[in-house]
């Protein structure tokens, strides 16, 4: 897409599994979207209205309950 490509758990996950605090984790989505271009993976409620405040496009994914359960427990 010729465009940056964010992975919004990388933001939301610390070593160790810890969360980030939401208004860190709130700075930190803003800071990666801040740019004319940018994609990104994933959806957080907690900054759900900073995202879809920039976006022009959402992709939404309906894989089927079976193939996604079935992928969970592999």
């Amino acid at each position: 897409m010729g465009c940056p490509f964010i992975d919004i758990d990388g933001l939301f996950w610390n070593a160790g599994g810890v969360e980030t605090p939401t208004n860190e984790f709130r700075r930190r989505v803003s800071d990666v979207i801040r740019s004319e271009r940018w994609a990104l993976g994933g959806n957080y409620g907690r900054a759900r209205d900073v995202i879809w405040g920039r976006a022009d496009t959402l992709v939404r994914l309906g894989c089927p309950l079976p193939l996604v359960l079935g992928r969970l427990f592999k």
